[in-house]
């Protein structure tokens, strides 16, 4: 499986720039995901890719790679404050089938 992404709305271009919205739904080979700028119907750079800071208990992150061509997608498991309050990696199937609503900006 590979993260599926449903375009939600694309707003029209200006002076170059693109932006959408977008629904990602993760599949079961996380905890990190690489979104290319091909995902986005993007020619050039991804500039950001906005994701929810929380989804069911779990904080993501989106991290750009060299160049701009892609952006990883980091997700992270809230600790209770019994076991440290921390951050840890989600385990891999963690996310699977779980949707999040995303904005991208890019050309």
């Amino acid at each position: 499986m590979a993260l599926t992404f449903t375009v939600v709305k694309r707003f029209r271009p200006h002076a170059g720039v693109r932006r959408g919205l977008i629904d990602i739904t993760f599949d079961a080979l996380g905890p990190t995901w690489i979104v290319t700028k091909a995902n986005l119907s993007l020619k050039g750079k991804i500039w950001n890719l906005i994701l929810p800071a929380h989804i069911d208990g779990f904080v993501l992150a989106s991290v750009p790679v060299s160049g701009n061509a892609t952006i990883t997608i980091d997700a992270r498991q809230e600790e209770s404050v019994a076991a440290g309050g921390g951050l840890v990696a989600a385990a891999a199937s963690d996310l699977n089938t779980k949707v999040v609503r995303c904005e991208y900006i890019g050309y």
